[in-house]
């Protein structure tokens, strides 16, 4: 597992990830900070240009203020079939996610090649009905790998 706690240590990460050198067997990351606008999207795409993603089993944001930009970098990973080892996904206090990054996240998760998302933690996110709609059908109609769980659900 591999935590980041503040913004300071989140750049040597990206630079790992960018090498493809030490992160390549990490299957938890859990970000502790906030890491707003362009250090999120960057480390998105580093992770998903590196070895790491296809191992990684949980990724935590939970309370980082990635946002709808960052939401959208991240739902672009996966609807790139970024992260095929995915099965929980916490996104839980970020407010200024709402609705336009949930459809998002919906969208990627329903035109994913494949995912084995099996918990999905959107507690506080600012979703409403729009959100809920397009998560129930994005997660719904997701490709799933044999033996996965059928859909995933907000925790």
């Amino acid at each position: 597992m591999v935590s980041i706690f503040n913004a300071e240590a989140f750049q040597p990460v990206i630079a790992a990830l960018h090498r493809g050198v030490g992160l390549q067997t990490v299957q938890e990351l859990s970000l502790k900070s906030y890491l707003l606008g362009e250090g999120f999207k960057n480390f998105v795409y580093a992770l998903g240009g590196s070895g790491c993603a296809n191992h990684t089993v949980t990724l935590s944001f939970s309370y980082c203020g990635i946002g709808l930009e960052g939401t959208r970098a991240l739902a672009d990973l996966i609807r790139d079939d970024g992260l095929p080892a995915l099965e929980c996904l916490s996104l839980k206090g970020d407010r200024e996610i709402q609705d336009e990054g949930v459809v998002a996240l919906a969208e990627a998760l329903r035109g994913a090649p494949r995912t084995l998302l099996k918990k999905l933690n959107l507690k506080k996110v600012g979703m409403c009905d729009e959100g809920m709609v397009a998560l129930a059908s994005g997660v719904c109609r997701a490709p799933r790998e044999p033996g996965a769980i059928e859909g995933a659900r907000p925790v």
